[in-house]
């Protein structure tokens, strides 16, 4: 299912499609790596 027991969006169950203009590819996403917001904020704690 594409939903979780919560109502929340199981991002695992899709695989998008995404296209590289600068190297004409397409590619699918892989594992998410990082929590953007908190991860990318301490870039700017400093």
């Amino acid at each position: 299912e594409a939903f979780t027991e919560g109502g929340g969006i199981d991002a695992r169950t899709f695989d998008p499609l995404v296209y590289l203009g600068g190297i004409r590819e397409y590619w699918s996403l892989g594992e998410r790596v990082a929590d953007a917001y908190k991860d990318g904020s301490k870039l700017f704690d400093k």
